[in-house]
């Protein structure tokens, strides 16, 4: 008797999250990293800030404050609905 192979395949490790790190000012400001491959950047918070954009290293994705802003929130869409767990 053949039956076809199951599709679904359980996952070894649960998917991972971005997350958005909100600063308080009691630490000096986390580095810029590519949400994607997680490559830090030189860029400074300030030139993301005034309009400036990177290209990852790693990965070649392009990024700016409003990408940036995208997967923060897209991040915190999941956290709230418990989707990655």
């Amino acid at each position: 008797m053949n039956t076809a192979p199951s599709l679904a395949t359980p996952l070894s490790s649960p998917p991972q999250v971005a997350a958005a790190v909100l600063h308080d000012g009691t630490y000096p400001p986390p580095s810029l990293m590519c949400p994607l491959c997680h490559t830090p950047t030189s860029l400074p918070q300030s030139a993301l800030d005034t309009g400036a954009d990177w290209r990852c290293v790693t990965c070649g994705q392009r990024w700016d404050a409003m990408r940036l802003s995208t997967v923060a929130a897209y991040a915190a869409w999941v956290v709230d609905r418990g989707v990655a767990g």
